[in-house]
């Protein structure tokens, strides 16, 4: 009989997921690149970056890290949460044997490095765009670190069409 490796497992599914949603918690929304990811892993840690007016939510499983959300203000609304990802994409730690690069992309608007590692935000376009990591500002130091337990059963699904 074969053992299966659960962790190994979850993490197929998980790199494999590309369904997106929105939800809505009180005080702020989330759009999903891996729909219910939290329930993928039984210890994880998640980590929330800025980079420009969003957050981007990477979830650290033993000695992987994924991006799975970008976390929006309640400043913005449904509508302008769709407009901006009509308009904007996000790349992490993405690259080849050129380099790192943001694909889809027309323009970098920022960039910066969350322990070592780049996270860049564009606006959307027809190019594979790259650029040098070495410059960027690593924002790890930055942070301040706490545990928060959030509960996502409290939380709206958004359909989005």
């Amino acid at each position: 009989m074969d053992i299966a490796d659960i962790a190994n497992l979850r993490m197929e599914k998980m790199v494999h997921k590309v369904e997106h949603y929105l939800r809505e918690f009180d005080d702020d929304y989330e759009y999903c690149f891996i729909k219910d990811y939290e329930l993928l892993f039984d210890d994880f840690k998640s980590q929330s970056i800025q980079v420009a007016d969003c957050f981007v939510t990477l979830l650290e499983v033993k000695d992987k890290t994924f991006l799975t959300s970008l976390l929006f203000s309640k400043s913005y609304d449904v509508l302008d949460i769709v407009q901006w990802l009509d308009s904007h994409t996000i790349s992490y730690n993405n690259r080849d044997q050129t380099g790192y690069f943001v694909k889809n992309a027309g323009k970098i608007i920022e960039a910066v490095k969350f322990k070592g590692v780049p996270i860049v935000l564009a606006t959307r376009g027809k190019d594979k765009l790259y650029y040098d990591a070495d410059p960027l500002v690593e924002v790890t130091e930055r942070y301040e670190h706490f545990s928060q337990i959030v509960n996502t059963a409290n939380a709206n699904s958004i359909e989005i069409i």
